[in-house]
């Protein structure tokens, strides 16, 4: 999934500046590294630290695990 794509974290979907180049779009609500997500996002300085960008990587990375349990499950 992550693989030479970019991956970001939004508050607010309208507010894409290119729509159309978007792959998907995952409501973080439902998983349960949100509030990770969550604390790091409010933290100006956190959010741009290189702990805070290991930090959503690997909280992206859980985000990819529950998908793909989730897309599994099913089938």
């Amino acid at each position: 999934m992550r693989q030479a794509f970019e991956t970001f974290v939004t508050a607010d979907l309208c507010g894409i500046e290119n729509p159309q180049s978007v792959i998907a779009a995952v409501y973080l609500k439902d998983i349960e590294c949100y509030q990770g997500f969550k604390e790091i996002q409010s933290d100006n300085f956190l959010r741009g630290s290189a702990f805070g960008e290991l930090a959503l990587n690997h909280l992206a990375d859980q985000v990819t695990e529950e998908l793909l349990r989730q897309g599994t499950k099913d089938h």
